[in-house]
């Protein structure tokens, strides 16, 4: 009957532990770990009480400086040992488990091997019949802290430093989770293991449309499942990645003015629609649509450097198909003397253009709920600096048809429930580097003769 529940533990073990391993399909790569009383030796199931040494043995092949873990867990789920190897070749290895010289307690134990998401495990015992064996392993219970986690990175920059979360057992018995992402710019590692553990969470920015425009935001998500039967299972961590503003300069985040916000259309020469609840451009039937944003701007010195300038716009609908066609967005001059509000469609189509962002986006770029970014390039900033001196800056939003209907709208943010979809205008800027003075200064030579020399003022 003790052999049988020892096999039936054993099995289901085998099972719970078998799910850190789903994360990646492959060859085991250690086939025969056991437990032994000597380095090497003949494979032990039990081992007598007052046992103050043991030996986990395992053989490994093709490894390349590979780090694995092995850790022993009592039949709580309580760590006794763990210890990290890097490993290179093929061959067997012996580890010592031992609890700094004290004997194991009389018990169950497992022993699990680690290694890129695969693990194996064996089931042992100290005492031999007087062992405690458990008919099931008592549940546990998922704990993830803390359930968000905000990563940054400098404009320009290399990816950013990664964060750690905590995952943790808060009930009985062995843990066992996996993790998913559901967006391709998280990293994750290890995307598997078992409590208690540490993830790291990263990101990698590299084609993120954003990523060079200080203030840009991007959210994603992290489901963590614990085996079957373990409480609090799944949970889920909200991962935020903000590009930030590289030191000793200033991020403008701004607001677009609403009664400028919208669009004005051709068929419709004597009003416009500023105010709604989006911003139209593009062309339907014979009429032609051009999207306006409207932004009031911090007043800086006339020498101020802008480093970059960025116009986010948030999808909202696909009025008409746009299969064909080409969107962009054009800067036009402006003056905070100048009434906008009541701008029709001639006014807009008429402005004079100083400089047109990029990109320019096409259909598959352009879809509800999909942020589109368009800056100034670095010759265009100038132009950027002339608006921020007068206090206003405006931009025309233009579909340029190839045939046939295409009409698309972002959103105004206008309405409550649409307030963070809102247009918003990131400037990056700064005041400029002193240029140091140079001073003249009178020195004497053995002749007498004025000799003028210059040096720095900052002395």
């Amino acid at each position: 009957m003790l052999r049988s529940l020892f096999l039936i533990l054993s099995l289901l073990v085998l099972l719970y532990v078998g799910l850190a391993g789903m994360a990646q399909a492959g060859d085991v790569v250690f086939p025969s770990l056991y437990m032994s009383a000597s380095p090497g030796g003949s494979q032990l199931n039990d081992f007598p009480a007052n046992t103050r040494n043991i030996y986990a043995n395992f053989s490994y092949r093709d490894m390349r400086d590979e780090l694995i873990t092995l850790q022993v867990l009592n039949r709580r789920g309580h760590e006794y040992f763990k210890e990290d190897l890097t490993i290179t070749g093929t061959g067997q290895i012996s580890v010592s488990v031992t609890r700094q010289g004290q004997t194991f307690e009389v018990g169950l134990y497992n022993t699990i091997l680690r290694y890129a998401g695969q693990s194996e495990t064996v089931v042992w015992t100290i005492g031999g019949v007087d062992a405690p064996i458990p008919t099931a392993l008592p549940p546990a219970s998922l704990r993830v802290q803390p359930p968000q986690v905000e990563l940054t990175a400098f404009q320009g920059a290399l990816n950013p430093s990664p964060r750690g979360v905590f995952i943790t057992n808060q009930g009985e018995g062995l843990l066992l989770w996996r993790a998913a992402v559901d967006t391709s710019w998280l990293r994750i590692n290890p995307a598997s293991s078992g409590a208690p553990s540490v993830m790291r969470i990263g990101a990698n920015t590299t084609g993120l449309p954003g990523a060079s425009y200080p203030g840009a935001l991007y959210w994603g998500r992290i489901a963590i499942d614990a085996q079957s039967g373990a409480l609090n299972s799944p949970q889920v961590v909200d991962v935020a990645l903000k590009v930030i503003a590289p030191d000793s300069t200033e991020l403008a985040e701004i607001r677009p003015i609403t009664r400028t916000l919208g669009w004005v259309s051709s068929n419709e020469p004597a009003g416009n629609h500023f105010g709604g609840p989006d911003i139209r451009a593009g062309t339907l039937g014979s009429s032609r649509f051009l999207g306006v944003a409207q932004f009031s701007l911090p007043k800086v010195p006339t020498d101020t450097a802008i480093y970059a300038a960025a116009l986010e716009l948030t999808g909202r609908e696909v009025i008409s198909s746009t299969t064909t066609g080409q969107w962009v967005v054009h800067l036009v001059e402006s003056n905070q003397n100048e009434v906008w509000a009541t701008r029709t469609y001639t006014d807009v189509a008429t402005a004079h253009v100083l400089a047109t962002l990029a990109p320019s986006t096409g259909s598959a770029d352009l879809r509800p709920g999909l942020r589109n970014f368009y800056h100034l390039e670095p010759d265009q900033l100038h132009r950027m600096q002339d608006q921020m001196t007068k206090g206003i800056v405006t931009f025309v939003i233009e579909g340029i048809g190839q045939g046939g209907d295409s009409l698309f709208a972002w959103h105004t943010g206008n309405a409550p429930e649409t307030s963070l979809q809102a247009p918003l205008l990131r400037i990056n800027y700064g005041l400029p580097t002193p240029t140091p003075t140079i001073t003249p200064t009178m020195t004497s030579t053995p002749t007498s003769t004025p000799v003028v020399s210059t040096s720095s003022g900052a002395q």
